[in-house]
């Protein structure tokens, strides 16, 4: 696991390495829920976010957007209640 509370702004291997982990996520929890497995989708957006909540706090402490929480927004609209669309 990398680690994300460096002091120093993130590289561009890193943004493309987070926002590759969000999209495989994104991926896999639709992919949950469309098999009817919705605590498995749950589970995985879950761990997504508590694994990447560094790396938002990182984000916040560099000033202006955080582009780590507008990336991890998809996921947390899935965790919605009544949110099926992603389904389709």
């Amino acid at each position: 696991m990398t680690n994300y509370n460096q002091g120093q702004s993130f590289t561009a291997k890193e943004k493309k390495a987070i926002k590759k982990k969000i999209h495989r996520a994104l991926l896999d929890a639709r992919n949950a829920r469309h098999r009817g497995n919705e605590e498995e989708a749950v589970k995985i957006i879950r761990q997504t976010m508590t694994e990447l909540s560094p790396a938002a706090y990182r984000a916040s402490r560099e000033g202006g957007f955080n582009w780590v929480v507008e990336a991890l927004k998809p996921l947390d609209d899935m965790m919605l209640p009544g949110n099926d669309e992603d389904c389709r």
